[in-house]
């Protein structure tokens, strides 16, 4: 039974008209799914509307949850390591979540790593573990200069080592001042992805997209959009998260409070 639904919900999302064999994210795998998909492709091929736009959820919770989540058949899947308690290996660490990711979902989710923070050695632990790299709170060119160069192949040479040729590397735009100098940080380095900043921003929102739109560069962005309100939203991203452990389990909250309200002795 979960197979088949899988199947479903896979088939209905993606069209396999296109030539591709699967219609998922299982035509970017790599040779081995220890290894991180073809990513930039997959998100080069959703920003140019060649796939649908890709569907991801947020993994905040360091817990066994994930290999529930994993089959389910979303594209991606956000693995918080920055605001999460989980470490490099044991127990529900990070590389236990990506490999379970992949492996549980046999292809079909590509995990993505949110660092925590621009350590070098934390960009070589997730792309290690098979993972494409979020990082966050990058705000001028010299702060995205390292992080892109993690991504580079090694010795310019994609065939020998396509590791982290085939990842890619998504920088967080989190504030005013990392608006202002996305110009100049995709002048410079050109990294593959951009993922959006606080609704608040209102003008910044509006130089942060013109900027975007400026360099044909993909978006992304978390919604809680539903039917013409998500294609509205897909239409102008590359990826989307559209569920979230953590809000999903804060939905018991409210359904708890329901059931106490119905069952109360009045």
């Amino acid at each position: 039974m979960t197979s088949t639904a899988r199947s479903t919900g896979l088939e209905s999302h993606h069209n396999t008209g296109n030539g591709r064999r699967y219609g998922d994210m299982r035509d970017y795998m790599a040779s081995s799914q220890f290894q991180p998909h073809r990513a930039r492709q997959a998100i080069q091929d959703a920003h140019m509307k060649r796939t649908p736009s890709l569907i991801g959820y947020y993994a905040g919770l360091a817990v066994p949850i994930t290999r529930w989540l994993a089959p389910i058949g979303s594209d991606w899947v956000w693995i918080d390591w920055e605001h999460s308690a989980m470490n490099v290996e044991t127990d529900y660490g990070m590389s236990i979540m990506v490999h379970e990711t992949a492996f549980m979902s046999n292809g079909r989710t590509i995990p993505f790593v949110r660092v925590p923070g621009h350590d070098e050695a934390m960009f070589a632990y997730a792309l290690g573990a098979g993972a494409t790299i979020v990082a966050p709170y990058v705000e001028t060119v010299e702060q995205a200069k390292p992080i892109v160069c993690t991504a580079i192949p090694i010795f310019g040479g994609p065939d020998r080592y396509p590791l982290n040729g085939q990842a890619a590397v998504i920088i967080q735009i989190e504030s005013l001042e990392a608006i202002q100098n996305l110009d100049a940080i995709l002048t410079e380095h050109g990294t593959p992805v951009m993922y959006g900043s606080e609704p608040e921003w209102l003008e910044a929102v509006v130089l942060y997209r013109a900027t975007v739109e400026k360099h044909n560069k993909p978006h992304a962005g978390i919604t809680l959009a539903k039917g013409d309100d998500l294609r509205k939203v897909a239409s102008k991203t590359a990826m989307c998260i559209t569920a979230a452990d953590t809000l999903e389990l804060g939905e018991l909250m409210g359904d708890l409070a329901a059931s106490k309200e119905t069952l109360a002795l009045k």
